[in-house]
C-alpha cells in the first residue's frame, strides 16, 4: 500500500548513480601530451649611443648676448677646433681669461670698434695650443692690477691682424709680466697691421724658439721696448714704427736672430734699435731719429749688420758699438747727432764701408777704449770736431776715405791709440788734415792733405807719426808740423805750396828723407827751438825763403840733399848746431 513511495525512492537512487557515473567518467585518465620544445631566448640589446662629433662652425657673438651663442667665454668652451667666432662691434667685458687650447679664429669688426677686456690676473686671452690661433680686428685691453700680459700665445701657430694690445702690468720687484702680447715656447706665425700701446714692459715680446714675421705695426709708449726678441727666437720685422717707448724702439736679446727692414724708430728714451747678448741683428733701410741716446746700438757680444740705414738727430750717436760686439756697416748715413756719427768703444770691432757721417756735434767716426774700427770708402764732413778719431787705446784703419770741412781735424789719433790711413784725403778742415797727439801712433801712406786752415800733417805731445808717399799742399800754415816731444818719420812725400814745407819745433825729432819739397811760401824745412832733425836726400826747390833753416838751439844732420831755386840754401840762425854733410844746396 505504500508502494508508490518505495518506487520513487528507487528511481531517485538510479538517477543519482547515473549522474555519479557520468562525473567519474569525466575524471578518467587521458593520454600524456607530447612536451612542447623549449624556446631559446635572445635578449634584445640596447642601441649603442655614438655622440655626434663636433664640427667647426662659424658663429656670431654680440656684446648684448643676442648672437648665436650668448657669451664669448661660452662660445670658446663650446666650439670645435677650427671654428670661427665673429664679434660684433662693442666691448666684451670678460669675467675670466679666455683659455683656448685648440685652433680657433676670433674676428672683430676692427681694433677701433671691437674690444675685449678683462681684469683676470691671467690676462685677456691665453692660447696654449696645439693648433693655430687667428686674432683679427680686436683691441685686447688688460684692466687688472696684478701683473700680466694682455695676451699670451704658446706652442702654436698664430696670425694676428689689425689688433691692439694694451694695459700689460709689470711686477717690478719680480721682473715679470707687463707685455701687450707675449709669444713663447714654440710656434710660427705673423703679426700684421697691429698696435701695441701703453704696456708697462714690452709692446710685443717674442721668446724661446718662436719664429715670427712682424709687418706694418706700431709700437708706442711702452714701459720698456716696443718690440723685443729673446732667447733663440727668430724673425723678420718690416715697415713698422716704434716711438716714445721708455727704452728702445726695437731690441734683440739672448741668442735671437732678427732682420729689420724699412722700419722707423724715434723719440725712444734709450735707443732706436739695439742688440744685446749674443743676438744677431741685420738692419736694412731703417731710420732712427730723435732718440734720447743713440739711433742704432750693439752691446755685449751681439753681432750686427747695418746696410743703407739713416740715423739723425739722436742725442748721442747715430751708430754705436760697445763691449765685445762686432758690427759691419755699409752705405749708411749718420748726421746731426748729439755726439758722433759712428762710434766703437770697449772691445768692440767695427767695419765700415761707404758710409757718410756729417754735421754731428763731435766726430764723424770715433773709436775709443781698446775698440777696433776700420773700413774703406767712408766720408766724414762738417762735423763739430774730427772726421775720424781714435783715442783711449783704440785702433783705427781707414782706406780710401774722405774727411773734409770738419771743425778740427780730418783724421786724429789721440792718447795712446793707433791709426793707419792710406789712400785717403783730408781737405778744407778748420785745423789740420792729420793729427797725432798724446802717445798715439799714426801710420800714413798715399794720402792727400790739402787746403786745411793750419797744417797738412801735425804731431803733438809724445806721439809718433810715420808718413810715406803722401802729399801735403795748399795748407794755410805748414805741410808738416811736429811739436812738443813728438817724433816723425817722413819719407818719399810731396810737400808744396804751403806756408812752410816742414816745421819741426820744441823738443820734437824728425827724420825727413827723400821728399820732394817745393814752392812753399816760407822755407822748405824749418827746425826751431830745441828740435832736432835728420834731413837726408831730399829735393828742395823753389821755396820763397830758405831750402832749410835752423833757429834757436836746434840741431840735426843734413846730408845728401839737393836744393835749387830757393832764396837761400841752408840757413843757420841763433845758437843752432846742425851737422852739415855733403849737400847740393847753394
Amino acid at each position: 500500500m505504500h508502494k508508490r513511495p518505495v518506487l520513487l525512492l528507487l528511481v531517485s537512487l538510479i538517477l543519482m548513480a547515473a549522474g555519479l557515473a557520468c562525473r567519474l567518467a569525466s575524471f578518467s585518465p587521458q593520454a600524456e601530451p607530447t612536451a612542447a620544445p623549449t624556446a631559446t631566448l635572445t635578449p634584445t640589446l640596447a642601441p649603442t649611443f655614438t655622440p655626434t662629433p663636433k664640427v667647426p662652425r662659424t658663429v656670431r657673438v654680440a656684446p648684448d648676448g643676442s648672437g648665436d651663442i650668448p657669451t664669448l667665454n661660452q662660445a670658446v668652451a663650446e666650439l670645435a677646433a677650427g671654428s670661427t667666432i665673429l664679434l660684433d662691434a662693442g666691448t666684451y667685458e670678460l669675467p675670466e681669461t679666455l683659455l683656448i687650447e685648440h685652433s680657433l679664429t676670433i674676428q672683430g669688426m676692427g681694433k677701433d670698434v671691437t674690444a675685449i677686456t678683462s681684469s683676470d690676473p691671467n690676462g685677456v686671452l691665453d692660447f696654449s695650443g696645439p693648433g693655430n690661433i687667428v686674432l683679427q680686428g680686436i683691441h685686447f685691453k688688460y684692466q687688472g692690477a696684478e701683473w700680466s700680459s694682455a695676451v699670451e700665445i704658446a706652442n702654436g701657430g698664430f696670425e694676428v691682424r689689425d689688433c691692439r694690445f694694451s694695459g700689460g702690468v709689470r711686477d717690478l720687484e719680480e721682473n715679470i709680466g707687463g707685455n701687450g702680447l707675449t709669444v713663447k715656447e714654440t710656434g710660427n706665425g705673423s703679426v700684421f697691421d697691429s698696435h701695441f700701446i701703453e704696456n708697462q714692459h714690452h709692446g710685443l715680446a717674442i721668446w724661446d724658439q718662436v719664429n715670427a714675421l712682424v709687418e706694418n705695426c706700431i709700437f708706442e709708449s711702452n714701459g720698456s721696448s716696443g718690440l723685443s726678441f729673446w732667447d733663440s727666437s727668430v724673425g723678420i720685422v718690416k715697415d713698422s714704427e716704434s716711438s716714445n717707448n721708455m727704452r728702445s724702439g726695437f731690441a734683440t736679446q739672448g741668442q735671437s736672430s732678427v732682420t729689420f727692414e724699412d722700419n722707423v724708430a724715434f723719440n725712444n728714451e734709450s735707443y732706436g734699435f739695439t742688440a744685446f747678448g749674443t743676438s744677431t741683428m741685420s738692419a736694412t733701410g731703417n731710420e732712427a731719429f730723435a732718440n734720447w741716446l743713440s739711433g742704432f746700438v750693439a752691446q755685449e757680444q751681439s753681432q750686427v749688420t747695418y746696410v743703407d740705414n739713416v740715423a739723425y738727430d739722436n742725442k748721442e750717436s747715430g751708430f754705436a758699438a760697445f763691449d765685445a760686439t762686432s758690427i759691419e756697416a755699409t752705405g749708411n748715413q749718420s748726421y746731426q747727432n748729439g755726439i758722433n756719427g759712428f762710434s766703437t768703444a770697449d772691445q768692440a770691432y767695427g767695419a765700415f764701408y761707404n758710409n757718410k757721417s756729417f754735421q754731428n756735434k763731435y766726430d764723424g767716426y770715433s773709436a775709443r777704449v781698446e775698440s777696433l774700427m776700420g773700413g774703406s770708402g767712408n766720408e766724414a764732413y762738417e762735423n763739430g770736431l774730427n772726421g775720424f778719431q781714435t783715442y783711449n787705446q783704440a785702433t783705427g784703419a781707414f782706406e780710401n776715405c774722405l774727411a773734409y770741412r770738419n771743425d778740427e781735424f780730418g783724421f786724429a789719433a789721440r792718447d795712446d791709440s793707433s791709426m793707419a790711413v792710406w789712400e785717403s784725403e783730408a781737405y778744407e778742415n778748420l785745423l789740420s788734415g792729420f793729427l797725432s797727439s798724446g802717445q798715439a801712433t799714426m801710420d800714413l801712406e798715399f794720402n792727400l792733405s790739402y787746403k786745411n786752415i793750419e797744417s797738412g800733417f801735425i804731431a803733438f805731445d809724445d806721439s809718433i807719426m810715420v808718413a810715406t808717399m803722401n802729399e801735403a799742399y795748399e795748407n794755410g800754415l805748414n805741410g808738416v808740423d811736429l811739436q812738443e816731444q813728438s817724433e816723425g818719420t817722413f819719407e818719399s812725400n810731396v810737400v808744396y805750396n804751403n806756408g812752410a814745407g816742414f816745421r819741426i819745433s820744441d823738443d820734437s825729432y824728425a827724420v825727413i828723407r827723400e821728399n820732394l819739397i817745393f814752392e812753399n811760401k816760407l822755407s822748405g824745412i824749418i827746425v826751431r827751438l830745441q828740435a832736432s832733425a835728420l834731413i837726408e836726400s831730399n829735393f828742395i826747390t823753389d821755396n820763397l825763403e830758405a831750402a832749410m833753416v835752423f833757429f834757436h838751439t836746434s840741431s840735426g844732420n843734413v846730408t845728401g840733399n839737393t836744393c835749387s831755386g830757393n832764396a837761400w840754401g841752408i840757413n843757420i840762425q841763433d845758437s843752432a848746431t846742425p851737422t852739415i854733410g855733403t849737400n847740393n844746396c847753394p
